[in-house]
């Protein structure tokens, strides 16, 4: 996405759109991409958050940034102190001295008490450290614009995505297990029979026939599941109650070697909305490595639809599954420098 950078009010405005929920008592970085050379506008890179009460923060922020080559950032302290008053003065001086001390440039350093429509926000420093404020048309003080009205927000809602979640726990919820589909007993038979009679039928294929064979027939199975994913969708079903689709979904993820055919296929603009919706439904469904694959592909899946708000809920929540689980891990790695682009050349 590239952002026209007059002033901060849009960004803060943008920030539930980046994060996929509004924060609060926090520190956001928003870094620039190093590799964005268009003249008068910049490409927004990697976005960090992290709480302002953890005594770590601005470190392990800065060095996050600092690993993904990071060169220059915006900072937004997000919060109000014990009395509605400003806080984080010290600490955005902190902020502002170890970042120069790791060659990355703050281009301001602002504070608000919560990202609303309305709500006024102030600079605490600019890029040189200093702590004035004379106004200057919106860059050291102004009002958050409307929020709903915001470019990211449009774009993200446009792309049939989702508006952000209210906070950080509701982003997270989004995924979390639920038994409003099929029944505890149904499931555990159902990953038995997956994991048990799966894993034999996956390596026999690989064994008896060649790897493009295997691809192709897999691939043919996923898009009888997707045409199905389809047609349910469109006639308002809950796939969480489809026992049929789900065991044949979670069948796909169950196995590394069929998990990375699926890859290949979410990265299909076409295909990859009805996919993400039936790999949400089987994350919701499942646990183990079936959620933790179903969720690394849905995560492919939704940045091949250009919807990139959900990604880092969905790849946490499969780091909380499985913290040593490998893709979710390379994923995040990833994500973590920005890199979108190379989530999808590497899954094609």
């Amino acid at each position: 996405m590239t952002e026209t950078l007059s002033m901060p009010a849009d960004l803060i405005a943008s920030i539930p759109a980046f994060l996929g929920f509004y924060p609060s008592n926090s520190l956001v970085m928003v870094a620039l991409n190093p590799r964005s050379t268009q003249p008068g506008c910049s490409r927004i890179g990697p976005i960090t958050r992290a709480d302002i009460t953890d005594g770590d923060s601005v470190t392990a922020t800065l060095g996050a940034l600092c690993d993904v080559g990071a060169t220059s950032a915006f900072a937004f302290f997000i919060g109000e102190g014990k009395n509605g008053d400003i806080p984080d003065r010290e600490t955005a001086a902190l902020l502002h001295q170890e970042a120069s001390d790791r060659n990355i440039r703050i281009l301001g350093v602002w504070w608000v008490p919560c990202i609303l429509s309305g709500t006024p926000y102030r600079i605490l420093l600019d890029t040189t450290g200093s702590n004035s404020h004379d106004d200057d048309g919106g860059w050291e003080s102004g009002v958050i614009p409307d929020i709903a009205a915001n470019a990211a927000v449009r774009q993200l809602v446009s792309g049939g995505g989702m508006l952000p979640a209210v906070d950080r726990g509701e982003a997270l919820e989004f995924f979390a297990r639920t038994t409003v589909g099929l029944p505890v007993d149904v499931v555990e038979r159902i990953t038995r029979g997956v994991v048990d009679r799966g894993t034999g039928i996956v390596d026999a294929l690989c064994d008896d026939h060649r790897s493009s064979d295997f691809r192709m027939f897999l691939a043919d199975f996923v898009e009888g599941l997707i045409d199905e994913t389809r047609r349910l969708l469109a006639e308002g079903e809950n796939l969480l109650k489809k026992k049929d689709l789900l065991s044949g979904a979670a069948r796909l993820v169950a196995h590394t070697k069929a998990r990375d055919v699926v890859l290949g296929v979410a990265t299909g603009p076409e295909v990859a909305p009805p996919l993400a919706e039936l790999m949400l439904a089987v994350a919701r469904t499942f646990s183990g490595d079936i959620r933790c694959n179903a969720l690394c592909v849905y995560t492919v899946a939704v940045i091949a639809c250009g919807r990139t708000t959900r990604v880092w809920s969905a790849l946490r929540n499969s780091y909380e599954e499985n913290p040593s689980h490998r893709l979710t891990g390379l994923l995040l790695s990833a994500y973590g420098r920005g890199r979108f682009d190379l989530i999808l050349e590497s899954c094609r």
